[in-house]
């Protein structure tokens, strides 16, 4: 996050931030987040969007069935 706040807005590249980090891909804006220094700008890709939407319903689903 802090390299993401460094770097100045016009050099930042709207890279996937998730987990493959690809640039030139069409990406998402997740969050921009507030830092002592400035603010960080997070993108993700629609692959990594729905690995990370999967990872979720897996937890949410095995927290559910645990529960019962």
């Amino acid at each position: 996050m802090e390299e993401q706040v460094r770097t100045p807005p016009a050099h930042r590249t709207a890279a996937c931030w998730l987990w493959c980090g690809r640039e030139g891909v069409p990406v998402t804006l997740l969050a921009e987040v507030e830092h002592q220094d400035g603010t960080a700008v997070f993108h993700a890709c629609d692959e990594c969007i729905g690995r990370l939407k999967q990872r979720v319903l897996a937890l949410a689903l095995g927290k559910d069935a645990a529960e019962r």
